[in-house]
Parts: structure tokens; sequence; C-alpha cells
């Protein structure tokens, strides 16, 4: 039974790489994301030297595909009650230094600004964070490690046995 499996696992895998492999942005597009992060941090901190900005959600904890847009939470020491007022300043300051396609959605259920960034082509999403509100920031740090612990679980249970086998064997010694 055990046999059957991990041949099948092994029979699998060219094709499930072929599958993921293009998916995995390249090392020039995570460049561009921190140029992209680099500018927005600069711009920020002019209108608001106290606050700073962090990546959240798939661009952080490693379940971003190729192309796909950036999340960036804007969070601020203090609490400021007006997310609505923060996000139209931050978004005409955002249209000021020429990026494009720039969006104040103050009324979604979670307010957010839009915009693409024509040097980089990257689209981003910027929301504000409340104060004592990690709860994005844990969520990704909770995507990421349990991403990690399923990657290790899986080779231990499928490719494991095969590996520990190998290294037994008196030939493979050093």
């Amino acid at each position: 039974m055990l046999k059957r499996r991990r041949s099948d696992i092994l029979r699998l895998n060219s094709p499930l790489l072929a599958i993921y492999e293009p998916l995995i942005p390249p090392v020039e597009e995570k460049a561009k994301q921190k140029q992209l992060l680099a500018l927005l941090e600069k711009l920020v901190c002019k209108e608001w030297p106290e606050a700073w900005l962090y990546l959240y959600g798939s661009c952080e904890n490693s379940f971003e595909v190729s192309k796909s847009e950036i999340d960036i939470c804007l969070a601020f020491n203090e609490d400021i009650h007006d997310k609505s007022e923060i996000l139209l300043k931050l978004a005409d300051i955002l249209q000021s230094d020429n990026l494009q396609n720039v969006q104040a959605l103050t009324r979604a259920r979670v307010p957010i600004v839009k915009l693409m960034d024509p040097v980089t082509g990257i689209s981003c999403d910027m929301r504000k964070q409340c104060l004592g509100c990690s709860k994005y920031k844990a969520s990704t740090r909770l995507c990421k490690d349990r991403c990690k612990i399923t990657a290790v679980g899986f080779y231990c249970e499928t490719l494991g046995p095969v590996q520990r086998s190998e290294c037994n064997l008196p030939r493979n010694s050093i």
C-alpha cells in the first residue's frame, strides 16, 4: 500500500510542478514590490511621520502568484478615528505623485485605497490598520507558518521514508 502511494506521488510530481512553477513570482517581481513599498513609505511618511507600512496577505505569506496585486497596511501609533478622512487624504497624496487608477473606496466593508504604479506595473490595495488591531498581520503569519508546517508534515509522511531508507543503506554512508 505504501509503495503504491509513493509511486503515485512521484508520478504526479512533474505535472504538478509544471502547474506550480510558472505561478511563482520571479525575483525581479519581488524587487519591484519592494521598490513600490519604498516609494509608498516615502510618500506616507511625508504626511504622517509616525506612520509605517507593512505587507500582509498573500504577498507576505508566500501564497501569492505571479503578477498579483500586493496588500499593504497603513499603521499609526495613535488611534485615528476617521478612516475615511485618512483614506481620502492618502488617495490625494498618491494621485499627486502620478500613481494611476487611484480610488478611495471609503464605503466598502473594508475601506481601502486602490492604485497602480505605472513604473513597476504593480497594483496595490492599501488599508488603514486600527490601533491595537493586528489581526491581518497575525493571520498572515499564521498562514505562512501553517504552510511551512504542512509542507514539512507532507515531506515527512510521504517522501521521508524513502529518504530515510536510502540513508540507512551501507553503500550511502560517508
